[in-house]
């Protein structure tokens, strides 16, 4: 499946400049995301990503996690159980 998103060029160089790659970014995004709330599986999300290998998944997991300046009382949304409990 493709899925085809506008940015505003202005926008999207901006974003290119700082992340390179934006398809594989957002394709990224979506599996952790997936990941995170359960949508998706370990398996679906190396099939998405093409990685091969359990120690490369537990790796962009791990990069994929929010950090402590990610997550502050305003980024959680303490309405929904399933985001403030998986961390």
């Amino acid at each position: 499946m493709q899925v085809t998103i506008e940015i505003p060029d202005v926008i999207a160089a901006d974003l290119r400049e700082n992340w390179g790659d934006l398809p594989r970014r957002v394709l990224e995004a979506l599996a952790a995301e997936g990941f995170r709330k359960g949508k998706l599986t370990d398996h679906q999300v190396m099939e998405m990503l093409k990685i091969r290998t359990d120690t490369e998944l537990e790796q962009f997991l791990e990069s994929a996690q929010p950090t402590s300046e990610e997550l502050t009382y305003e980024t959680v949304n303490f309405d929904d159980p399933d985001e403030w409990l998986r961390f």
